[in-house]
């Protein structure tokens, strides 16, 4: 049956209540008490939260903490999967960005040569008309 689970929070919940009943075995065998459920409280009254909560009614009061710990690995997972997914996304998106900025370049520097042959050939015509100029002035 274990071979068979594979995730790491599925084994933690299938095993987590015995982490719960081992502490508690710890913390009676410290205590030196052999029945803990023989206990009962003042009546004082009931404990008001004092302190920077705002809003106490968005705070998870319920569920065990290996509840809480599992539904924090499961947005944990969630996140982790929503964020790989945006990261394939981006990745792609920037491979095909690249490949178009190096389309583009390739034909900047196709325009850039002709244009600079072009401008060359131009040059080498004004420096013979240069001469050719010089020589009738000469006469």
């Amino acid at each position: 049956e274990l071979s068979e689970i594979k995730s790491l929070t599925d084994k933690f919940q299938l095993y987590g209540h015995l982490f719960e009943q081992d502490a508690l075995n710890s913390f009676v065998q410290l205590a030196g008490v052999d029945d803990i459920t023989g206990h009962q409280d003042n009546s004082r009254g009931a404990l008001e939260l004092k302190g920077p909560d705002t809003n106490p009614g968005q705070r998870n009061l319920k569920g065990t903490l290996v509840t809480k710990v599992l539904n924090l690995l499961h947005k944990l997972l969630d996140h982790l999967a929503a964020s790989r997914k945006n990261l394939e996304e981006h990745e792609i998106q920037a491979a095909y960005d690249y490949a178009n900025f190096k389309a583009q370049s390739e034909l900047e520097n196709v325009t850039l040569r002709a244009d600079h042959e072009r401008k060359s050939a131009y040059l080498a015509k004004l420096e013979i008309d240069l001469e050719v100029a010089r020589e009738n002035e000469d006469r």
